[in-house]
């Protein structure tokens, strides 16, 4: 090989690591070029004097608050925040484009936290609500694109927020969501609500569930209290429950949307009225345990046990494998059906 061809190789192959060395720095984040850490008093995110690092953090930097209170006085945008105690409020939006870790203190103001597309928030719901505040979300706006993770081993502490996902939320343990108190929360799902964890109950007792996306429940009981306006899909996987807790739950299925699973849904109290154009189809057990189910539109199950509540509604409920009536009521102008 002469000296020319040597040169041309060892320049293709400068090239291609080039190309190479840049992928890899677009698809993983740098760490954050600064860690600045709130002192703790009260203040404005602008005031630079207030900040372990000497300047105000931004879109490249690491944001920290353990303690004091935090008035988002400007549109701000930063690569990682950890939430620890103190509070973050304001009428101005805060991104957050890698990663959030929430353990505690509180959200509150008019304005909205952001988690970015391809951003993972964790939430670590250790408190009672009562005597150890834990984490808590007021009357601020919580906005997932990415990913939220809940966690913990107590309860997260609703309020009087929103929470809008268009990404992933995913409840990994056993949390139950409440506040003490008159007010509720709200939560938007358009993308992918699910209980991935635990083999106990999440019960939502303080969030009404408008689910126009899919809610899936994997594992244990996934109980919702609050009610909500529904198009969405549900899912029961094998051996896990979705549990109609209370509340008024109005779900009009979308033509493409379905309630459908392997597993158990359960109308425990509330009022729960299915219809729509979509399909109900559960191929594990419908159980109407003290609450009422109006069934409106053509719908099926392969079990279906009555012990207490109402079942009603205008449509029509065909139970393909067993029936067990050991209590409560049917009316409505609908039919049940017991299958050949």
């Amino acid at each position: 090989m002469n000296r020319k061809s040597a040169l041309v190789i060892f320049t293709i192959v400068l090239v291609l690591a080039s190309i190479g060395s840049a992928s890899l720095l677009a698809a993983s984040p740098q760490a954050p070029a600064s860690t600045c850490t709130w002192n703790g008093s009260t203040g404005n995110w602008s005031d630079s004097t207030r900040w372990s690092c000497g300047m105000v953090p931004g879109s490249s930097d690491e944001a920290v608050i353990n303690s004091g209170s935090v008035t988002v006085d400007q549109e701000v945008t930063v690569q990682e925040l950890i939430l620890g105690g103190g509070t973050l409020q304001g009428s101005n939006g805060i991104t957050v484009t890698n990663g959030m870790a929430w353990t505690g203190g509180t959200q509150s103001g008019s304005g909205a936290t952001t988690i970015a597309s391809g951003a993972v928030l964790t939430i670590t719901a250790n408190g009672d609500c009562v005597y150890v505040a834990g984490v808590q979300l007021r009357e601020r706006t919580l906005n997932i694109a990415g990913t939220a993770i809940l966690t913990g081993t107590n309860a997260f502490c609703a309020g009087s927020g929103s929470i809008n996902n268009s990404g992933l939320f995913d409840i990994v343990r056993d949390v139950n969501v409440w506040w003490n108190g008159a007010a509720s929360a709200v939560l938007n799902n358009t993308g992918t609500f699910r209980k991935s964890g635990g083999v106990g109950t999440s019960a939502w007792s303080s969030v009404a569930v408008n689910n126009a996306g899919t809610l899936q429940v994997q594992s244990g009981t996934l109980q919702l209290n609050k009610g909500g306006t529904s198009s969405g899909s549900y899912i029961a996987a094998a051996g896990a429950t979705l549990d109609f807790g209370g509340g008024t739950h109005t779900i009009d299925l979308a033509a493409a949307s379905s309630i459908t699973g392997a597993g158990q849904v359960r109308f425990s109290g509330g009022a729960t009225m299915i219809g729509g154009s979509g399909v109900y189809a559960v191929a594990g057990t419908s159980d109407i345990n003290g609450g009422t189910l109006n069934v409106d539109l053509a719908a099926s199950t392969a079990n279906l046990t009555v012990s207490a509540g109402t079942l009603g509604g205008s449509g029509g409920l065909t139970v393909t494998d067993v029936m067990a009536w050991t209590g409560g009521t049917q009316s409505g102008s609908g039919a049940t059906t017991i299958a050949s």
